[in-house]
């Protein structure tokens, strides 16, 4: 009667440890492997210089062998715990024996628990001995190492016990191992599905998809890292979370056994309510997913039906042949009621998000209630704003021209929902904060140049400035050196070094002109800027630039900061250029014509030819004079400073193609110099290509 009432069941968990304490062995070996011996190995690697690879075993950051044992050794343990389960005998006969099941299940979770923690452990134990013995208190810490046994313990426990309540769930091994990875992943793919469903079918409805996303499932946990910087981080709330969540699976899974059948072994799920849920969640899924596919290859609303259509019924098919075994139910016609209730209940509610019931497309706060509003093409910024930082308009004029803006994208929807060129638009981010607390997100696809009435002031305004170029937040006083490097690389290496007080204030200040007098059209241009401008901050001036000191990781030592503030030389800044000719440093800030031996003009006439160009290393394609292939050798020194003023990145003619535009008029540009080296490429399309390049093309 003794063992029939006791809390663990010694016989079971001897015999466990006996049977599988190979898989803690081989665990233990492979995370010494991973980690410590990594360590030894780094040390003595003479090439390693940077001491943040050390700290990188403990975060799981681009620790792919560590990610793969976190996600699959509790799986294997849990379905090897359990086996018997799921094989008709080994239940029948177990549970003849006079334990009961809440003994049995308590002693395999011990077991499972104590051979993960223990590899975890004396992985853990051997690095701090290192980190003693060897003194690399520079290169990790004791509380890195406890950190990760930590997380890894969390991670391990929390995986096992899905799994296990998932072996609880159905009666066989395979499809336990490939429901509990569905399951662990389920809340970030369903998130992305539906998200994604909706911005096709709702005017207006753009989910930021930023990495906070990452913490809804422990898989893109684990792949992502747990680096200390900025959400990265496992905050406590995350790991009482993850503790919670642990305590509900082990008392669920606890239950499920309690009243589970033994005759569900073999069975592709044990229980008859969780089949429905397993049918039709798999058919929701797979018509989200078929959706999906059909909108962004097609981008109709018919193609999209289509999509629904099929993907509903193959994963309700798929469904019911896991749940069957067999293919019997083809053969009765009301084996398809189900899925003819759930089309309807499907076709109700898309009925009512595609005529908008709620008004929600219409939807736009009172102007006087808009404290601030954040408006951009991404997300980027408003996800990665930091303390000091804003990224939000509250200027009166911006708000009303960012409002007018947004209301008459509201009436395009004609023209800008599913018109078939959604490859010719760019999103609209409009994120309102209201004077009551709440916030108000819309995203939309639209064609900027069909707006330029309304964005060319919010992107000329002093606001909207100071947003987006730090050079205006700079105080010449704070700054020791100022370095530009061309852009385009040269035979010889360059950069123009700034150092005189005086002369650093005045280059800080004309660059400061240049971005105030800056027009829209000219900051939207493309042009590959002359040169890039670094600005070393002084030691005892980071303070003032919390934005600096807030994007470093919260490890980095005074000595390792960034401590310069990044800009451009744009070939808009023309009073700059003046200054720097004046000032003579012009010379060595930018690549000049007379290092161009000469430049090659190759017209592009098919996105074919542009993708076997870009295939081949951008090489000539051909000998001047060949008739399959259009080519203009350039060596006159005026000719390619006009190039060298004109040229776009090359990934504006990949825009070009999507978007279908200046579709006669596109060029590839390389520079060479000595010795045919190439220096660097471009292109022209549109308003931008040199005259005399029409004019060669044109004979």
């Amino acid at each position: 009667m003794r063992s029939k009432t006791s809390f663990l069941n010694k016989g079971f968990l001897i015999n466990d440890f006996r049977k599988y304490s190979w898989v803690a062995v081989a665990y233990t070996l492979a995370l010494i492997f991973i980690i410590p011996l990594n360590i030894v190995m780094m040390l003595g690697n003479e090439y390693i210089i940077d001491k943040n690879v050390f700290k990188s075993l403990f975060l799981f950051n681009n620790q792919e062998l560590q990610c793969i044992l976190v996600l699959t050794v509790p799986v294997g343990l849990a379905v090897l715990l359990f086996r018997y389960l799921h094989v008709r005998t080994s239940a029948d006969s177990l549970h003849s024996l006079p334990v009961k099941r809440s003994s049995i299940y308590r002693s395999h979770i011990l077991v499972g628990i104590v051979l993960l923690i223990l590899p975890v452990l004396i992985t853990g134990i051997i690095s701090i001995i290192l980190q003693l013995f060897l003194d690399l208190g520079s290169y990790y810490s004791i509380n890195d190492v406890f950190r990760w046994i930590g997380i890894t313990t969390l991670m391990n426990l929390t995986i096992f016990l899905t799994c296990v309540f998932v072996g609880m769930l159905v009666g066989i091994s395979t499809v336990q191992g490939v429901l509990t990875y569905i399951l662990l992943f389920f809340p970030v793919g369903i998130t992305v599905l539906i998200t994604y469903n909706l911005e096709f079918f709702v005017y207006g409805f753009l989910f930021n998809m930023d990495y906070q996303l990452e913490k809804l499932s422990p898989i893109t946990r684990i792949l992502e890292g747990f680096y200390p910087i900025k959400e990265r981080f496992m905050s406590g709330a995350e790991v009482l979370a993850y503790v919670a969540i642990c305590l509900v699976l082990y008392l669920l899974a606890d239950y499920l056994y309690k009243i589970r059948n033994l005759e569900a072994a073999t069975q592709s799920i044990a229980f008859r309510k969780p089949r429905n849920v397993f049918k039709y969640g798999v058919t929701f899924c797979t018509m989200l997913l078929g959706g999906l596919y059909f909108q962004h290859t097609q981008q109709t609303l018919a193609w999209a039906v289509f999509g629904y259509l099929a993907g509903s019924l193959i994963g309700y098919v798929v469904a019911e042949i896991v749940l069957q075994k067999s293919l019997g139910f083809f053969k009765e016609a009301k084996s398809f009621k189900g899925y003819a209730v759930f089309g309807a209940v499907v076709i109700v509610m898309m009925l009512g998000i595609r005529f908008d019931l709620i008004g929600y497309e219409k939807r736009l706060p009172e102007l006087g209630e808009v404290q601030q509003v954040y408006f951009n093409d991404n997300f980027y910024q408003y996800n990665s704003q930091e303390k000091y930082t804003t990224v939000f308009f509250s200027d009166p004029n911006n708000l009303q021209h960012i409002y007018r803006l947004h209301e008459n994208i509201i009436e395009d929807k004609g023209q800008n929902y599913l018109t078939g060129k959604q490859n010719q638009k760019r999103d609209a981010i409009f994120i309102y904060h209201l004077s009551d607390g709440s916030t108000m997100t819309r995203g939309y696809r639209i064609d900027y140049d069909k707006y330029t009435n309304y964005i060319k002031p919010i992107h000329e305004s002093k606001e909207y400035k100071e947003i987006h170029y730090d050079i205006l937040h700079v105080n010449p006083a704070d700054v020791e050196k100022i370095t530009l490097r061309p852009n385009m690389r040269s035979s010889k290496y360059k950069e123009a070094v700034i150092l005189d007080p005086a002369e650093i204030k005045e280059a800080i200040d004309t660059m400061k002109q240049d971005v105030t007098m800056a027009t829209y059209e000219q900051m939207t241009g493309q042009k590959e800027p002359w040169a890039s401008v670094s600005l070393l901050i002084a030691n005892n001036k980071l303070d003032n630039y919390p934005k600096l000191v807030e994007s470093q990781p919260q490890t980095t030592k005074q000595y390792d900061r960034d401590k310069h503030i990044n800009a451009s030389w744009h070939k808009y800044d023309y009073l700059l250029e003046n200054w720097l000719k004046e000032k003579g440093y012009y010379q060595k800030a930018r690549v000049l014509p007379e290092e161009i031996s000469y430049a090659v003009a190759e017209k592009i006439e098919s996105r074919e030819q542009w993708e076997e160009k870009r295939m081949r290393g951008f090489e000539e394609t051909g000998n001047t004079g060949d008739e399959d292939v259009r080519r203009l050798e350039i060596t006159d020194k005026n000719q390619i400073e006009t190039c060298l003023r004109e040229y776009r990145y090359q990934w504006v003619l990949d825009e070009s193609f999507t978007q279908n535009t200046a579709s006669d008029d596109r060029y590839i540009i390389s520079f060479y110099g000595e010795d045919k080296e190439r220096l660097n490429y471009g292109c022209f399309t549109g308003d931008n290509v040199p005259d005399f390049i029409k004019a060669y093309f044109a004979e």
